[in-house]
């Protein structure tokens, strides 16, 4: 398999174009026995020889392909596996992130190395495409077999580091930690984290997590470059950690520009946020922010004020999901007047009426997706209103708001709106309406979910979408009280070639070859896209 690459003097030479493809070839060679080699030995050291022998047969092959040499037989570039073989340890590989000063000592006996840096990109990104615990440990590996490789092995640990779970915490807490001590006794350059993910660990004190999270992440010189912080209140094990709590971590260090925000299932206590003016300062790059499944911690709480004026002109998406009264109206207006930048928009489940839409339409003429799942409070009526400044909306999910749909469908069709993906509720009224938006967008839409389940979604509708919507990708379609048959159901899956999920539950007694062929091909949901997929 070969990689091409766009180079910026024009081209490669042909010999080195070879020599890029062949150690690229080699590198699932690598890839696939570094792990087992290190794991089969008992004595790491002659692990780290052999691994350090396979990096020094790329670059042989690699020096050979640009000086025209004939190569040998591919498997003298190959690592010797010609050790004994011994059952894997059972002790635990750290996946620490090493930093280039506690790699291992280069003693003089690697090899002098020339390998260009196109090679040294190919190798690593193959091993953090993925992000695999084993890619992990493969880096700590590379990291202590020499120097060369050891700066940029840390460099991709740090930058984004892997924590699913408590060992993996535990060691990342002691790793910043000494670093931070490294930096200060020894004025060593820090490693820099771009990226802290903590939604799939339990924090807890005990671990050194809890200090890490609110001090040293946010605070230390290891922060300077750190843009994107993932965390979820529910998985910290606190009494009470409130919202004003943790954006005061984010103050404490004058570097931290956070592009990403995503703060899940917290409290909100008196809506106090200490020095406003800095949080404006840190959030003056914030491009995304989410904040999901807010909680008040009694009594009528909203989104602390403090929070909506710090965001600005730079936020293009935010997710308040399932915040409930936490947000109200008055909460979204005042964000759509500060973010005029803002397209993308979630308020699934949130305390809205009508009275934010009006601001929205004046203020965010850019807006590309909204999803109002479940906000009860908003009426269609109110939508409509809307409409018509949005000519960019491309998804739109009203599921769980009642009312007749006819007039929205009639306006995307009025004012030409670029539809993708329409997640609705339709009922018997709206029908035609519904079928003269499908033909006249049919260039743009490509997902359809109906999540109202009537007579109108029959045999006739399946066979009007095998006709005239050829081109989606996803049909959601509820049908559980009327039977749509094989033959109609197999013209649809011809009919439209490119599909990749089809949800049509049909009556439950069904089950025959269709039925297993439906669960083969095709997928049977495709949500709404959330802030991560956008």
């Amino acid at each position: 398999m070969c990689r091409t690459r766009a180079y910026s003097d024009g081209g490669r030479d042909i010999p080195t174009a070879d020599a890029i493809s062949l150690s690229y070839s080699l590198l699932k060679v690598f890839h696939d026995n570094v792990n087992m080699v290190w794991h089969t030995h008992d004595h790491q050291d002659r692990a780290a020889r052999i691994i350090e022998h396979a990096l020094w047969s790329l670059e042989h092959a690699h020096l050979m392909c640009v000086d025209g040499q004939e190569l040998k037989p591919l498997q003298t570039f190959l690592p010797p596996m010609t050790e004994p073989h011994v059952e894997p340890s059972t002790s635990q590989t750290s996946t620490t992130p090493t930093t280039p000063e506690s790699a291992a000592p280069d003693n003089g006996s690697t090899p002098s190395r020339y390998f260009p840096p196109e090679i040294l990109e190919i190798i690593f990104s193959q091993l953090t495409k993925v992000r695999s615990s084993a890619d992990q440990s493969t880096l700590a590996q590379c990291a202590l077999v020499s120097r060369l490789w050891s700066d940029e092995a840390a460099r991709l640990l740090w930058a984004v580091p892997k924590l699913e779970n408590r060992h993996q915490l535990g060691l990342f807490a002691r790793s910043v930690m000494q670093a931070e001590r490294d930096v200060k006794i020894f004025n060593r350059k820090p490693p820099l984290l771009r990226k802290l993910d903590f939604t799939n660990v339990v924090i807890q004190p005990h671990n050194g997590a809890d200090g890490l999270l609110k001090l040293m992440c946010f605070s230390s010189s290891l922060s300077v470059c750190l843009k994107d912080v993932r965390v979820r209140g529910d998985v910290i094990h606190r009494d009470c950690l409130f919202i004003e709590d943790l954006l005061c971590s984010v103050l404490q260090s004058p570097h931290v520009m956070l592009e990403v925000l995503h703060i899940e299932s917290i409290w909100i206590g008196d809506g106090v946020i200490r020095n406003p003016l800095f949080l404006s300062q840190r959030f003056a790059k914030l491009k995304a922010l989410k904040l999901s499944d807010l909680k008040p911690n009694g009594g009528d709480r909203l989104l602390p004020p403090s929070v909506i004026e710090a965001l600005g002109p730079s936020l293009v998406k935010l997710d308040l999901s399932g915040s409930g009264t936490c947000v109200n109206d008055d909460v979204i207006t005042g964000i759509t007047k500060r973010c005029s930048s803002l397209q993308y928009l979630w308020l699934d489940s949130c305390g809205l009426g009508d009275g934010w839409i009006e601001s929205l339409g004046q203020f965010c003429n850019g807006l590309k997706l909204l999803s109002l799942c479940c906000t009860i409070g908003v009426s269609k009526s109110g939508l409509a209103k809307l409409l018509p400044h949005a000519r960019r909306l491309e998804y739109l999910n009203i599921q769980g708001i009642t009312g007749p749909t006819a007039e929205l469908f009639n306006l995307m069709v009025l004012h030409q709106l670029p539809v993708k993906g329409l997640w609705v509720d339709s009922m018997k009224s709206d029908m035609d309406a519904l079928k003269a938006l499908l033909i006249d967008r049919r260039q743009t839409l490509r997902y359809l979910d109906i999540n109202k389940e009537h007579e109108c979604i029959n045999n006739d509708f399946v066979k009007f979408l095998a006709e005239h919507c050829t081109d989606y990708r996803y049909f959601g379609l509820a049908t559980l009280w009327v039977t749509v048959d094989d033959e109609t159901v197999r013209h649809l899956m011809k009919s439209c070639p490119q599909l990749e999920a089809l949800g049509i539950s049909r009556t439950r007694s069904i089950v025959n070859d269709l039925e297993a062929e439906l669960e083969e091909k095709y997928e049977r949901y495709i949500p709404f896209p959330t802030i991560d997929e956008i």
